[in-house]
C-alpha cells in the first residue's frame, strides 16, 4: 500500500464511484476509502505471480490514461506496482478489448486495462485472464457497480468482472 500511495496528497473524484467489498483471504487489500472506511474506492490484489488494481468507477481508468499528470504521483505509483517495479511505457499497456485468445497477448504486454462495462466470457476470464495474471501479468480494472446495474438492468452475477 505504501508504494501505491507514496507522495499522494489528493485524488480527484471521477463520477460517482461505487464501493467494493475486499476479501483479505484472497490476498486483496483496500488502497483508498471514502470518509467511511467501508467505502472502498480503490483495491489491489496479488494473484499467483501477478497483480490486480481495481477502481470503483471506470472513469478513473480513462483519466489515468488520458490525463496522467492530473493523477501524478498516483498513476505512476500504480503502474510501478502493477509492473513489479519494471519501467514500462504506454505501449506496454493494452485494452482487454484487443484480446480474444492467449496467443494475442505478447510478452510486451505488461498491463491489461479492463473497463468493466465491457463484458468478456467466463471462458475467456478463467482460461486466459486468470492464467495471464497467475503467470505474472497485471490487470487494471474498474467499473461503477451501481452504474452498471442501472444501465444493464441485470444482476451483479451477470457482470463479467465479478467472475474475475
Amino acid at each position: 500500500i505504501n508504494v501505491i500511495l507514496k507522495n499522494v496528497k489528493h485524488v480527484p473524484k471521477c463520477g460517482h464511484p461505487g464501493t467494493f467489498v475486499v476479501f483479505d483471504d484472497l490476498n486483496a487489500f483496500p488502497i483508498l476509502t471514502g470518509f467511511d472506511p467501508c467505502d472502498v474506492l480503490f483495491a489491489a490484489a496479488e494473484y499467483g505471480k501477478g497483480r490486480i488494481f481495481a477502481v470503483s468507477h471506470e472513469a478513473y481508468i480513462e483519466k489515468f490514461l488520458k490525463n496522467p499528470l492530473k493523477f501524478d504521483p498516483l498513476w505512476p505509483n500504480i503502474k510501478n506496482w502493477l509492473a513489479h517495479g519494471e519501467e514500462i511505457c504506454d505501449d506496454n499497456i493494452k485494452s482487454i478489448e484487443n484480446f480474444e485468445s492467449v496467443s494475442d497477448i505478447t510478452s510486451s504486454v505488461k498491463i491489461i486495462v479492463w473497463n468493466g462495462t465491457f463484458n468478456k466470457s467466463e471462458l475467456f476470464i478463467n482460461h486466459l485472464l486468470k492464467k495471464y495474471v497467475s503467470n505474472g501479468g497485471s490487470v487494471l480494472c474498474g467499473v461503477c457497480p451501481w452504474g452498471w446495474l442501472s444501465l444493464s438492468r441485470r444482476t451483479l452475477e451477470d457482470m463479467s468482472m465479478n467472475i474475475f
